[in-house]
């Protein structure tokens, strides 16, 4: 790494972790006031609190890390300005295009590291912290989350499940219809009261199988019924409602497997797309602080400029991705439209000073 490289990340590195220590403090001692309540009806005990909240801090940490990133460059932008660093680097031969592969490079560095804190370290944590508050909280059960009416198909096999519960490996009132080949034919119906889950065979007892051509009936104290579909993958996804809350691997299995049993899955490839697009958006922040630089050199507009920016593209990235999750749009073009927009417009404010130079010329 070249001394000029090494200068500029530990700078950097310094502004990050002083505002991330900010932000991550905001966000606990706000986060805190909310629930204490909650924590003191529970009696919780202060040092499962503070677990609690250590880890979360990786989740935390990756949510506010793309503002935290533009804050702190735009510091470092600021703070190489006012002390005439910047003009002696451009004096002594550093091109601006040095500065800009610089940020472009170190912002991919953290955009990594973004998604390692949110999919790696995060989602560990947060599963950990929402099974303290359904545990020790709400004083609920953590493994006994049920699913009621629930349809899937599976090869040749469409499959109605009344109630289950995926964590405990039970489900009661299931109805298997079997297809002929073709899928034209109902070749039987299998009833069963109650089933034990495995991931490959289903062990159905208290059985009843109906042969529809013959319409012969008979009764089976238990039956093991080959069937792929792991209902924990619905439980997972909350029926559609949190998926964020998988990492980007079990997701991508669970896409899969939904995929294959013929589910609708546009909004869980919507969520995928937009947690690497998240991840993505710290490289638009780097170069979104060297814009505001170019165009102002003061700190506090700079900073205030920032703040405005970060609101309204974390704004548009929700509306985005909320749109994409109903189905009107394509889930990479909702996952991605909010930072395809805003690199269309960096773009147009890099080039907007060679545009007007040439413009001028002409006229010349």
């Amino acid at each position: 790494m070249k001394l000029l490289s090494r200068y500029l990340v530990r700078q950097n590195l310094f502004l990050v972790f002083v505002i991330l220590l900010v932000g991550v403090g905001i966000y606990v001692l706000t986060d805190l006031f909310e629930l204490l309540d909650r924590f003191v009806e529970a009696k919780l005990p202060a040092k499962t609190v503070l677990w609690y909240y250590v880890i979360k801090l990786p989740a935390i940490v990756a949510q506010l890390l793309p503002a935290i990133f533009l804050l702190a460059m735009v510091l470092q932008l600021n703070m190489l300005e006012r002390s005439k660093e910047l003009i002696a680097l451009y004096s002594g031969g550093i091109s601006p295009f040095v500065l800009l592969r610089f940020i472009v490079i170190y912002s991919l560095v953290w955009a990594v590291a973004q998604l390692f804190f949110a999919e790696a370290l995060g989602v560990t944590g947060e599963r950990e912290a929402r099974r303290i508050w359904q545990e020790q909280v709400q004083q609920t059960g953590g493994g006994k989350d049920t699913l009621n009416h629930v349809w899937f198909t599976d090869k040749e096999h469409i499959v109605y499940v009344e109630q289950a519960a995926p964590n405990l490996g039970t489900a009661q009132g299931v109805r298997i219809y079997t297809l002929a080949p073709s899928g034209d034919d109902l070749e039987a119906i299998i009833s069963a009261k109650t089933v034990t889950l495995d991931k490959k065979v289903w062990h159905l007892h208290d059985v009843s199988r109906v042969t529809t051509q013959t319409m012969v009936s008979e009764q089976l104290d238990s039956l093991e019924f080959p069937l792929r579909q792991d209902l924990k993958a619905f439980l997972l996804v909350e029926s559609w409602s949190k998926p964020e809350r998988l990492p980007l691997w079990e997701l991508r299995d669970v896409i899969k497997r939904l995929e294959r049993a013929g589910s609708n899955i546009e909004s869980l490839r919507t969520v995928w797309h937009s947690k690497i697009a998240y991840a993505g958006s710290v490289i638009i922040m780097g170069l979104l602080a060297l814009a505001i630089m170019q165009h102002t050199k003061s700190v506090y507009k700079a900073v205030g400029f920032s703040l405005v920016a970060i609101f309204f593209f974390y704004s548009a990235n929700t509306i985005s991705v909320t749109i994409g999750k109903g189905g009107s749009l394509p889930p990479l073009v909702a996952a991605w439209l909010t930072n395809g927009v805003a690199l269309l417009l960096l773009a147009v404010v890099f080039l907007w000073p060679v545009l007007r130079h040439v413009a001028a010329s002409r006229r010349a």
